[in-house]
C-alpha cells in the first residue's frame, strides 16, 4: 500500500477517474432513452445499445480507477485491470458488429438479424477469453500513469519474455487494425449510398430519394463510432509507442494527459452519438408522420384553413 504518490502523478488519474463519471453518466442516459423510446425493438439501435452497454461498463470501471490513488498493486487491482481490458474488447467487438451490420444491410441488402443471438453470446465470451492473454506474463498491474490496466515496457517489475510491448500487441495494434477495417466500411456504406442518392437525382426520381436520404441520417451518427474511436486510440497508441522506445522522452508528459483525457471519451462518444442518433430517428419520424391538421404558410406565419359551412 503505497501513499507516497505526489500531485504531479495522480493529476492524470483524476483527469481520467472524472471523465468516467461523466461517462457514466452519458452512456447511462443513452441506454435510458433507447428503453424510453422502445428502439430496443430495432435491430441497428438494439446493436448500438450493445456498444452504449459496452460504454457503460468500460465508464463504471474508469471511476473506479480513482480508488488507487492511495493504493498500490495487488490482487484487487489486477481484477480491475482484467475487467477493465475486458470492457475495451467488448466495445470494439460490438462496434465492429454495427458497422458490420449496417454495410450488409445497405450495401448488400442483407439482414444480419439472424446471427444476433449468437454473436450476443460472442460479445458475453470472446473479451473476457482475449483478456486472459496477459495473464500468461504476470502483465495486469498498477501502471506509471497509476491506473490499473496491462504494465508497459518501462514497468518497474523485470522485463520478463513477451513484457515488451504487451499493450501494443495484446490490444492496441488489433484495436487499430479492426478500427481500420471498420473505417473502410464505413466509407464504402456511405459512399455506395451517396452514388445511389446522385442516380436517383439524375432520374429524377423524387419519390425514391426520400427513403435514401432518411437512412443516410439516421446513419450517420452510428456510422461515427469506428472514426472517432481511430481518432482517440491515436493518443494512447503513441504513448505506448513512444514510452517503449524513448521511455525518457519530453514528449511523454503531454502525451500522458491526452490519453487520460481520451480513454474516457470513448465512452463518451458512444454515448453521445447514440443520443444523437435517437434525435435523430425521432424527428424524421415526426417529418414522416401526417399532421393532425393542415395549415396553410404565409410568410412567416402559419394560419388554419377557413372552416366552410355546409
Amino acid at each position: 500500500m503505497s501513499r507516497d504518490v505526489n500531485a504531479k502523478q495522480t493529476t492524470p488519474l483524476l483527469v481520467f477517474g472524472s471523465l468516467g463519471i461523466v461517462a457514466t453518466l452519458v452512456c447511462a442516459s443513452a441506454v435510458t432513452l433507447t428503453f424510453v423510446y422502445g428502439l430496443h425493438r430495432k435491430l441497428v439501435y438494439r446493436l448500438a445499445l450493445y456498444q452504449a452497454l459496452g460504454s457503460l461498463m468500460h465508464s463504471v470501471l474508469l471511476t473506479l480507477q480513482l480508488v488507487f490513488l492511495n493504493y498500490g498493486d495487488g490482487p484487487l487491482c489486477q481484477t480491475v485491470a482484467y475487467f477493465y481490458n475486458s470492457s475495451h474488447w467488448f466495445k470494439l467487438l460490438a462496434l465492429i458488429w454495427v458497422t458490420f451490420h449496417l454495410f450488409l444491410y445497405s450495401v448488400c441488402y442483407k439482414n444480419c438479424k439472424k446471427l444476433e443471438i449468437p454473436l450476443v453470446i460472442m460479445l458475453v465470451i470472446l473479451p473476457f477469453v482475449l483478456s486472459a492473454a496477459p495473464f500468461a506474463n504476470s502483465t495486469y498491474g498498477k501502471t506509471p500513469l497509476l491506473w490499473c490496466w496491462i504494465l508497459p515496457y518501462n514497468s518497474s517489475d523485470p522485463i520478463g519474455p513477451g513484457r515488451l510491448g504487451m499493450q501494443l500487441v495484446s490490444w492496441l495494434i488489433p484495436a487499430t487494425a479492426l478500427l481500420l477495417v471498420a473505417t473502410v466500411l464505413v466509407s464504402v456504406t456511405l459512399s455506395v449510398l451517396a452514388v445511389r442518392i446522385c442516380r436517383e437525382l439524375r432520374g429524377n426520381k423524387v419519390v425514391a430519394i426520400g427513403p435514401l436520404k432518411r437512412a443516410l441520417k439516421q446513419m450517420c451518427p452510428l456510422m461515427s463510432y469506428p472514426v472517432a474511436f481511430v481518432f482517440l486510440l491515436a493518443f494512447p497508441l503513441t504513448f505506448a509507442i513512444v514510452g517503449d522506445v524513448y521511455p525518457k522522452s519530453s514528449a511523454l508528459l503531454p502525451l500522458t494527459y491526452l490519453t487520460a483525457i481520451s480513454i474516457p471519451m470513448w465512452s463518451i462518444s458512444s454515448g453521445v452519438t447514440l443520443i444523437v442518433a435517437i434525435f435523430c430517428y425521432r424527428c424524421e419520424k415526426r417529418k414522416a408522420a401526417p399532421p393532425h391538421r393542415q395549415e396553410v404558410a404565409y410568410g412567416a406565419l402559419c394560419i388554419n384553413p377557413p372552416v366552410v359551412q355546409p
